[in-house]
């Protein structure tokens, strides 16, 4: 069987090739660490100001509500509002829970 020849441009063309794929992986790898280290950064150590919020305002979510605490005043330092709700609170429980 008879070896195929590459002409030195063909050599030199394959390699360009594959160092491009390389470098591309490297951008590739590099940009998804850096949005790793963001989103993490963003949601787990506090980066996110809104956080508590977004976990508090579950309660008006009805699949949520059952692995919730029911007792308001746990929402409060995030949802001032909540303190004019009154004993609609526990009709609201109700509604969801029967």
């Amino acid at each position: 069987m008879r070896k195929k020849y590459l002409s030195p441009i063909s050599s030199l063309m394959k390699l360009n090739h594959i160092i491009i794929i390389n470098l591309n992986k490297n951008k590739i790898c590099d940009a998804l660490t850096s949005a790793k280290e963001k989103v993490t950064k963003y949601f787990d150590e506090g980066g996110q100001p809104a956080m508590s919020f977004f976990a508090a305002i579950r309660i008006f979510d009805p699949y949520q509500v059952a692995v919730m605490d029911s007792d308001m005043s746990v929402y409060l330092s995030d949802i001032p509002e909540l303190k004019d709700v009154g004993s609609y609170w526990a009709v609201y429980l109700n509604i969801l829970f029967y």
